[in-house]
């Protein structure tokens, strides 16, 4: 899902915890907040992405874990949390690769995480909130196409079709407390100014027998997402 494109300095995303099923160290789940600036040719994409996600095959184990990840050449380089230079880490308080102790329970308590990642007006680098507290940055200098601002944001969802789990492998109609969530979505402009009803220009489901997406808007959570799924099924070869 992503909003409509146009100039946008940040993003911001509340996120509910889940430990899905990863079948195989080979594979991923994961829910993040994704900023994009699209250069002339398709290998000069640069992205932050920054949620939860469990992958043994960078962790060694399949518990869900904070991070980030940077690309500014469409994949070809950039990296995870702290694996090459980049992101610079500015607090002892919580770390990118960190794993979660607490995690969200079907029908009953939720745990939360908040992200937001903003262009510092000044210095022209992305900072990232975490909870509340600023804990680092990407410096402008390691982007081309972002050196002066996003041009989409994407709320992603990760898994493939296998047994692996999208979100607590619930489909996102069970609504709260039932399937994985992000709620209170918001758009930072080139002025800084919030906007916490973004325009919603497409919505992308491969296949909504193994995994699917429930867009909302409420007083309560504002513009959020259930989504969800639990991969391979009698309904999902």
């Amino acid at each position: 899902m992503h909003a409509e494109e146009g100039v946008y300095h940040g993003a911001e995303v509340h996120v509910n915890l889940w430990r899905p099923l990863v079948e195989d160290r080979e594979e991923f789940s994961l829910a993040q907040m994704w900023l994009l600036a699209e250069g002339e040719t398709e290998d000069d994409l640069n992205t932050i992405e920054v949620g939860w996600q469990a992958y043994p095959k960078l962790y060694g184990d399949d518990i869900p874990r904070f991070f980030v990840f940077w690309t500014p050449d469409n994949y070809r380089t950039g990296c995870h949390n702290l694996l090459c230079h980049g992101f610079v880490q500015t607090t002892e308080h919580y770390g990118v690769g960190t794993s979660f102790q607490y995690f969200s329970a079907y029908g009953g308590m939720q745990y939360l995480m908040t992200v937001k990642v903003e262009k510092d007006p000044v210095s022209g680098d992305w900072w990232l909130t975490f909870n509340g507290e600023k804990i680092g940055f990407w410096p402008k200098g390691i982007f081309t196409n972002m050196q002066e601002h996003a041009g989409l944001v994407n709320l992603k969802r990760g898994g493939q079709h296998t047994a692996t789990a999208m979100g607590n492998g619930h489909f996102g109609e069970e609504g709260y407390s039932k399937s994985c969530y992000m709620s209170h979505i918001a758009v930072i402009n080139d002025q800084h100014v919030r906007n916490g009803e973004p325009r919603i220009a497409d919505i992308d489901v491969d296949n909504e027998k193994c995994y699917n997406l429930v867009l909302s808007v409420d007083e309560n959570q504002g513009t959020h997402i259930y989504f969800g799924g639990p991969g391979r099924s009698p309904d999902c070869p």
